[in-house]
């Protein structure tokens, strides 16, 4: 593993809703090619493209541009580490501490570990650890009834068109955002109705909360009876425009796909009634009542949230500063016995008569002699506190 400073970790962080939906698509496959380029990682959620490298140098330009271009913010050292931390605790969510985030973070920071094969830099990889486990720590202080992203689309919905209590929701979609949407939406009273690519998931999420299995492309006669759907897909809603024009009048759509699966002709002729990724990120909207009464509660969470960020900054410094001074200590270690070796080496040349038993004996008995000089002076380098004795091994002995 190659060590770099801290001051060198590096992130363009392309989030909703400063950087739109479309031109965050646009990026995708940008941040994926910098981070194979790079050796860093590309993260890339409903609300965020980000690529975390070890270092801005080692980022091509056309990709420092492209992000430069659509808005996306540029972080180095502690802002980046601030962030890189904030990322793995939810603090940059719609939803504070929302899960998916630590979930897809998991998993990029793993395929990437996979990918370097033992390249990955020890000062990004030292800090993901940490985020990691700081985000794991932080969802374990987490209030029961803390919003998550499904909540903040079913708030919306209820905020537009009234309680979901008895009233017909479709949700379409069955992967890991679908099942949360259907959960919330199960637990508001709504009658809810399941349509995905894949029927299997689709049922299982019908068994476990009595929803209906429909079609993909529902058909118009049973689009009159849904007041609200909402969309988690990986790619677009294949379906008939003509049986989306059959929705009430009164009805809402939340897309909580990325990019956006619905049709935009439809969204454009809803109006306010379609509601995308962006549109959550830029306001949550009224409070459900199930969630009333929980302000004070979330924030204190959000403040232990944010101690927990510093503590988690401090202890990841730590660690790479440990690691740094006992680099120096090893460092030293071998100038010392490469210079043992060299000078004995020249010893032994000047005096051939020496036998080889006699050889060996000098070479112990000066490798004896180098440990016990400098094993204090090593054990001290080892606990550097503030830097000064590596500044004083550089002077006496050279870089």
């Amino acid at each position: 593993m190659k060590s770099k400073s801290p001051d060198s970790i590096f992130v363009l962080s392309a989030a909703a809703p400063a950087v739109d939906a479309q031109a965050r698509s646009a990026l995708e496959p940008v941040a994926l090619a910098a981070a194979e380029r790079a050796d860093g990682i590309s993260l890339v959620t409903c609300h965020r493209v980000e690529l975390i490298a070890a270092d801005a140098l080692a980022v091509p330009d056309d990709v420092h541009d492209a992000f430069e271009r659509s808005g996306a913010r540029s972080l180095w050292g502690d802002a980046a580490i601030d962030h890189v931390i904030a990322l793995a605790l939810g603090l940059e969510s719609a939803a504070l501490a929302e899960d998916q985030v630590l979930h897809q973070l998991r998993q990029a920071v793993a395929s990437w570990q996979v990918r370097t094969d033992g390249r990955s830099l020890v000062t990004l990889d030292r800090l993901l650890r940490h985020a990691l486990r700081a985000g794991r720590a932080g969802r374990s202080w987490r209030p029961a009834r803390a919003a998550s992203l499904a909540d903040l689309a079913l708030d919306r919905i209820e905020a537009i068109a009234g309680p979901l209590t008895g009233r017909r929701s479709l949700i379409v979609g069955a992967g890991r955002m679908g099942a949360l949407v259907t959960a919330a939406a199960a637990e508001r009273g709504a009658r809810i109705a399941v349509a995905s690519p894949s029927i299997d998931h689709a049922t299982r999420l019908s068994l476990l909360h009595g929803a209906e299995v429909w079609a993909l492309d529902p058909g118009t006669q049973a689009l009159e009876d849904v007041d609200s759907i909402l969309i988690a897909l990986s790619g677009p809603w294949r379906v008939a425009r003509a049986t989306l024009r059959a929705l009430p009048e009164t009805a809402v759509v939340v897309d909580l796909s990325m990019p956006p699966a619905l049709d935009p002709v439809i969204a454009a002729e809803m109006g306010e009634r379609s509601i995308d990724i962006d549109d959550l990120a830029r306001s949550t909207g009224a409070p459900s009542e199930p969630l009333s009464g929980m302000t004070p509660s979330i924030d204190r969470y959000r403040a232990r949230l944010h101690g927990l960020l510093a503590e988690t900054r401090q202890a990841f410094l730590a660690d790479v500063a440990a690691r740094d001074e006992a680099e120096a200590a090893g460092r030293l270690a071998e100038r010392v016995e490469s210079m043992r070796r060299t000078s004995v080496a020249a010893f032994l040349r000047d005096r051939p008569e020496l036998g080889a038993a006699t050889q060996a004996v000098m070479d112990d008995l000066t490798r004896d002699l180098s440990a016990r000089l400098f094993r204090a002076p090593l054990e001290r380098l080892a606990r550097d506190p503030d830097g000064r004795r590596r500044e004083a091994l550089d002077e006496l002995f050279g870089p």
